[in-house]
């Protein structure tokens, strides 16, 4: 019996041992495919400095050029949150991402831990204010 326990405390820390020097990994990555956005709105249009909502609102852009800011909604589906209802205005945009499997890399992994990661991330794309509606 006691050749047993000594022979599973041995197991154990040869394998707490490897775990700290990166031999053998007990996490893994649980990625979920995430909607970042708040309240999305839907964007119709960009003109010039100027975004057309669904809504029928439209907000002048300050800080932006356009073809960032273009880009920037095409890759979130024309689909925005704005923050704000007075004359400043917050506009944030849907970043698609991806997960670096580095911190998973280990030789042995051994998945018994599940770390979430967000795969999406919500990004400020400009700054603007209200000048009127459709």
């Amino acid at each position: 019996m006691k050749s047993i326990a000594w022979t599973v405390a041995t197991a154990l820390l040869v394998l707490i041992v490897a775990s700290l020097v990166g031999v053998v990994g007990f996490h893994y990555p649980n990625v979920i495919e995430n909607e970042p956005l708040n309240d999305p709105i839907k964007v119709l249009r960009v003109e010039g400095n100027h975004l057309h909502l669904a809504d029928s609102r439209i907000i002048e852009i300050q800080n932006a050029s356009d073809e960032a800011l273009t880009k920037a909604i095409a890759e979130s589906d024309f689909l925005v949150d704005v923050e704000g209802s007075g004359s400043l205005v917050t506009v944030h945009a849907r970043q698609d991402g991806w997960v670096c499997g580095t911190p998973w890399a280990q030789p042995i992994r051994i998945p018994l831990f599940a770390d979430t990661v967000y795969r999406n991330r919500r990004d400020l794309i400009a700054i603007g204010e209200f000048v009127g509606s459709n």
